[in-house]
């Protein structure tokens, strides 16, 4: 699922594998195209991101630099699919030029290690 804008994407649906403990990374993967490095070409706005199907556990969601800046975007319970208002309280979210990878981390288990899906918009088109 995705958007299109002269060619690049503006909505991306990332998959995150279940991982394989508590509080440790897994990389997103964009499910068009398998590619899990994105190149935002100028700065960049996320302007939501909503779960595909909302899952039973928390995730906290990050952006990883190739220099291994962190930068939270927030956790699987602000992306509720229920959300019915006109943008999330969290949202817009700033990001700059560059190669940048999604990953996810998994907190407290209750209902076992999970996998989950978000699907991210940008303001402007980003290339994988």
């Amino acid at each position: 699922m995705s958007s299109v804008d002269n060619g690049f994407k503006t909505q991306i649906e990332i998959v995150f594998a279940a991982p394989a403990a508590v509080n440790t990374d897994v990389i997103g993967t964009d499910t068009d195209s398998g590619d899990t490095s994105f190149v935002f070409q100028t700065a960049n706005v996320i302007e939501d991101i909503t779960n595909l199907a909302d899952p039973t556990e928390v995730h906290t969601v990050f952006t990883l630099r190739l220099n291994n800046n962190r930068t939270r975007l927030g956790t699987t319970s602000q992306y509720l699919t229920t959300f019915s208002g006109d943008k999330r309280p969290i949202f817009p979210k700033f990001i700059g030029a560059g190669q940048v990878k999604f990953v996810s981390q998994q907190g407290i288990v209750g209902g076992g290690l999970q996998a989950h899906t978000i699907i991210i918009t940008t303001r402007t088109p980003l290339v994988a």
